[in-house]
């Protein structure tokens, strides 16, 4: 019951990421580096309304001296931002052509003079995200109060139904860290602090801003009634000069342009690593706290002359065998790459058809994270039994090192973990 409390815990508490000039209206737009910016924007955020105002519009390098938007109701995923605004001084971008329409690691800060920034949760839009996950597993909620933050899980066991209470003051350290100050858990109205100690103090902090998109020497935090706001000292203002609006229902969203490849260029047991664009998908990577690290995995089987990828979602709650372009679709995937067993072709090609056995069984998705379930299957774990099943031992005595002990997991093989495997290598890699 701990663990999977602190785990429901933990990803809800990483949630805790007038101008002069002429007002322009886009149904469609002409081509233009402003334009261009833009469009990147809607893209990637989703929202119900975007104002972009500049100066100028970005030159060729990517420079810009002085501009200003607001985005209310961004969506990623399936997780609303109530708003984000920025103002920027001397802002240096890499150059427009190398950014692409929802792929947001395509744009790139090289460099700004400073900023000003504010970025807006409700509380009511991470419950209404919350309350994605399925019920069968409990119910979580969080709530804004002035200076802190109250989490309030829900939970059915053998031993019978948990009522899981946190609060804690938030703050800000070294202008960048968010923390909790003073955590309490309550388990059924006891105070059960002391024997969450160790875990507590792995979960700061909470989010560390320094890589933030959003660049900025120094952040404050406010929590007030149902809202949570990070802000710069200095608030930001419109930037004065050509001014882009959009609201939803006005025109369409440019839509995220795909990844380039073949199907020819996979292989039966090919392993292919994605970070998703889902909400969750951002959650469970602020636990890695490595960008770099991956958060699902499948692998691909050749079926009827169509490559598919098999994969364990918890999306679905079972295992799944999904065409790869669909599984690769630009609206759900950011950036993935492709692991292949070295010099063993047939090998890989009879791991794919251990998991397609799974996936024939309708093995059910674990959400307990447990590799001593017979049945039940997580992403990594299928693919780490498939390759059993075929006779390939992808770590031999370096298993114990891969199942990683981490808090509030327990022993779990991360994606990261098996593309260390020393029989696996890369040979393709598809990014924003």
């Amino acid at each position: 019951m701990k663990r999977r409390f602190l785990l429901h815990l933990f990803l809800v508490l990483l949630l805790s990421s007038a101008a002069a000039g002429n007002d322009i209206f886009l149904p469609s737009h002409a081509p233009g580096s402003g334009d261009a910016l833009f469009d990147f924007l809607l893209s990637v955020t989703n929202p119900d309304s975007l104002e972009l105002r500049m100066d100028e519009p970005p030159d060729g390098d990517g420079r810009i001296r002085h501009a200003s938007f607001v985005i209310r109701g961004a969506c990623f995923g399936g997780l609303r931002v109530e708003k984000i605004a920025a103002e920027f001084f001397f802002l240096e971008l890499n150059a427009p052509h190398e950014w692409r329409n929802g792929r947001r690691h395509s744009l790139r800060v090289n460099g700004v003079l400073r900023t000003n920034a504010e970025v807006a949760f409700l509380d009511k839009d991470i419950n209404a995200a919350l309350g994605t996950f399925p019920a069968s597993r409990g119910s979580i909620s969080i709530q804004f109060t002035p200076g802190s933050v109250r989490v309030l899980g829900l939970y059915g066991t053998e031993q019978g139904r948990f009522r899981v209470e946190m609060a804690s003051p938030l703050a800000v350290e070294d202008g960048s860290e968010i923390v909790l100050e003073k955590p309490g858990i309550r388990v059924n109205g006891h105070d059960r602090t002391d024997a969450f100690r160790k875990e507590i103090a792995g979960l700061n902090p909470l989010l560390d801003l320094r890589n933030f998109p959003l660049p900025a020497a120094r952040w404050i935090l406010r929590a007030d009634n149902g809202v949570l706001t990070l802000s710069t000292p200095v608030p930001p203002k419109a930037a004065e000069g050509m001014t882009l609006r959009y609201e939803r229902g006005v025109f369409s969203l440019p839509a995220p342009q795909p990844f380039k490849f073949s199907p020819e260029q996979f292989q039966n047991g090919d392993i292919i690593f994605v970070n998703g664009k889902s909400w969750r998908s951002k959650a469970l990577l602020f636990f890695f706290k490595s960008p770099a690290d991956y958060f699902h995995s499948g692998m691909v089987r050749w079926s009827g002359g169509v490559p598919y990828v098999v994969h364990a979602s918890p999306e679905s709650d079972w295992v799944e065998m999904e065409p790869l372009a669909e599984f690769l679709s630009p609206f759900e995937i950011e950036r993935a790459a492709v692991y292949r067993l070295k010099g063993k072709k047939k090998d890989a090609g009879r791991a794919s058809g251990e998991a397609l056995e799974f996936f024939l069984e309708k093995r059910s998705f674990d959400g307990s994270f447990d590799k001593h379930d017979e049945e039940a299957l997580y992403c990594t774990e299928l693919i780490w039994k498939a390759c059993e099943k075929a006779g390939i031992d992808l770590f031999g005595e370096g298993m114990s090192s891969y199942f990683t002990p981490v808090p509030f997991y327990g022993n779990v093989l991360f994606p990261s973990d098996l593309a260390g495997s020393p029989l696996l290598e890369k040979v393709m890699t598809l990014e924003d």
